[in-house]
């Protein structure tokens, strides 16, 4: 006759697991209890195969003599004790099974009522299942309450860590679904997905798929990964489910944010994240949003991604997003200092390929903004355009950065009388950075060339932005010596035509030799400046940098963008696009 292993007591199953190292006295121990209790015939059988396991685990099979028969009170004496053995073999690293019960029928009874009560809730996708100590005993039944303390107090990663415990001294067929739900959910709510989703469908492999929403984690982790298609077919067999009605909602958001991010209408796409974020709130997506807004202000992204660092502690994503965002807006190497010392006090580590890659980007991003100030301090003029000009090839440097060497470049090539190409510079260093500070230098260099060209009136336009995004004694007392300028110009200009003779009335001009006069020049329209300077270019610009500067501008201004904004800023962004394209339109056609 054979025996089933499951049918034996868990102390036998533990002597047959090959996998659980025991010392000879628990061996001999055992090789007492059944001397002392087996019968003559059933335990032949079922000592066979145990002396086989002792002779597994190093113990020496001994002879078996003729034992004397026992009662059955004897035989469940036995079972009790190989139960508390069990008990005690589980501190050397094995999962054994419940404590031998001390309570009454009816007591149990209650017991398993409340419990079945309690099992037919449905969790959510981010709470933990209590019962997972239930079949602990012993050191994993401590660490599994240790790891629910530190999930009450928001520390997910000691909860994980108390949980991992629990389970590496479990066998892989002992682990409940409880203990692989609650590590489903450290790992959700530290946004580790990769792992998140393993345990996940650990957990659908194991059962109870009606108390632990695992199907619904699921939808998250793909949600937050971008895996729309995979989303949907979770959610597909469950649209009409109450439970589910949220997900439902999320993966149609998502998939409506990812059709209108591909079509460019971002201004649309963000309020399509935005209602992802209050169904399924998480550092990942908040990280995505953060990149979306940098595509207006990258200056007010970067605030975005770390007030929301704040919030999201445990999100590594939405960190290095912080990071490369704070980087792309630095403009001095204090900014870039401040994020290399948020990146070392992290602890985040270098395992991540983007974050090595990000620390060695800023690192050659801050010797290169050293070599170029240390030059322009020197008043090196002819080397400062050439180490701008190589700083400005590399790859790794930030737009925020690619200003500043813009302005130290054009600043240089103002110096050495080059007007136009210092022109051409700074109006770049104004499309590479949002930083309120550097525009306005860059607003002040332009205005200094437009004033050694006599654009007086375009010079104090400049100048009085400028003092706009950085006001300051220098700036004002700049702005009013050009008003004075214009305002002389303009009175030397008034005082000519008043001393210049009269034309005779129209009909009556003729020349001396009789001839009638010349017809009146054709009445113009505004200066093709003026157009060059809607588009932000200086007038020497190709056709090709006037054609980029007009994608640029007509994407950053299109009304498809304002739809969500107030009224007065769509009205402002309408009539700013009609004014770029009438610009792009009146240059273009100059240049045929």
């Amino acid at each position: 006759m054979a025996v089933q292993l499951s049918s034996l007591p868990v102390a036998a199953q533990m002597l047959l697991d090959p996998a659980v190292e025991l010392g000879s006295s628990v061996l001999d121990a055992w090789q007492a209890a059944c001397a002392a209790a087996a019968s003559a015939q059933s335990s032949e059988e079922c000592d066979a195969v145990l002396l086989a396991a002792a002779r597994g685990h190093g113990a020496a099979a001994l002879r078996r003599e003729q034992r004397p028969h026992v009662d059955t009170a004897d035989f469940f004496a036995l079972a009790a004790a190989l139960d508390t053995l069990a008990g005690e073999l589980s501190g050397n690293g094995a999962l054994g099974g419940p404590p031998p019960s001390t309570t009454t029928d009816a007591a149990a009874g209650a017991a398993a009522g409340a419990g079945t009560a309690a099992a037919s809730r449905v969790l959510g996708v981010d709470e933990l299942d209590s019962h997972d100590v239930d079949a602990l005993v012993g050191a994993q039944r401590e660490a599994a309450r240790e790891a629910h303390q530190h999930f009450d107090l928001g520390n997910y990663a000691a909860a994980l860590s108390s949980f991992q415990r629990v389970s590496s001294a479990c066998l892989a067929h002992e682990l409940t679904p409880a203990l692989l739900h609650n590590m489903a959910v450290c790992h959700l709510l530290m946004e580790q997905w990769d792992a998140c989703e393993t345990a996940t469908r650990r957990v659908l492999a194991a059962g109870a798929p009606g108390r632990h929403a695992s199907a619904r984690r699921l939808v998250r982790v793909c949600i937050a990964q971008g895996r729309v298609r995979e989303a949907q077919e979770l959610v597909g067999p469950n649209r009409e489910a109450p439970d589910w009605a949220g997900e439902v909602a999320a993966v149609k958001a998502f998939a409506g944010y990812a059709n209108l991010y591909a079509a460019h209408q971002y201004s649309k796409a963000l309020e399509s994240l935005e209602t992802v974020l209050r169904l399924c709130p998480c550092g990942t997506l908040e990280a995505t949003k953060a990149r979306l807004l940098s595509l207006d202000n990258v200056v007010e992204a970067a605030r975005y991604a770390a007030q929301q660092c704040r919030v999201y502690p445990a999100s590594s994503e939405l960190r290095l997003c912080a990071w490369d965002l704070a980087f792309h807006s630095a403009t001095t190497a204090d900014a870039l200092d401040a994020v290399l010392a948020d990146m070392q006090a992290s602890g985040q580590g270098t395992a991540d390929l983007r974050v090595r890659l990000l620390h060695s980007h800023i690192t050659r991003s801050k010797e290169a903004l050293a070599t170029v100030q240390g030059l322009v301090a020197a008043r090196r003029w002819a080397d400062v355009v050439v180490a701008a000009s190589q700083a400005l090839a590399q790859p790794s440097v930030s737009d925020g950065l690619k200003g500043v060497f813009y302005v130290a470049r054009a600043r240089s090539l103002a110096e050495q009388a080059s007007w136009y190409a210092a022109l051409d510079d700074a109006h770049c260093a104004l499309s590479h950075t949002d930083a309120a500070t550097a525009r306005a230098s860059a607003l002040l260099l332009i205005a200094g060339c437009e004033e050694a060209l006599g654009r007086l009136r375009d010079a104090v336009h400049h100048t009085e932005e400028s003092a706009r995004l950085a006001p300051s004694a220098a700036t004002t007392g700049r702005l009013n010596a050009l008003r004075a300028r214009v305002a002389a110009a303009g009175s030397a200009a008034r005082a000519q035509a008043r001393t210049a003779p009269k034309a005779a009335p129209p009909g009556q001009r003729q020349h001396a030799d009789g001839a009638a006069p010349p017809p009146p020049p054709p009445r113009r329209g505004p200066p093709v400046d003026v157009h060059y300077n809607t588009l932000s270019l200086p007038r020497s610009a190709t056709v090709m940098e006037v054609k980029k500067s007009y994608r640029a501008l007509a994407m950053r201004w299109h009304p498809d963008r304002w739809c969500g904004a107030a009224d007065e800023a769509v009205r402002t962004a309408e009539a700013t696009f009609k004014a770029i394209q009438h610009a792009y339109e009146e240059i273009i056609k100059g240049t045929t």
